[in-house]
């Protein structure tokens, strides 16, 4: 059972992990 934290949880993660690549990618 997916639960609302769960629900809300995953687009942070995927907003976190794409500004670490803009970080990165940043010189």
């Amino acid at each position: 059972k997916t639960t609302r934290y769960q629900v809300a949880q995953a687009p942070v993660a995927n907003i976190t992990l794409f500004i670490n690549d803009v970080e990165l990618s940043t010189p």
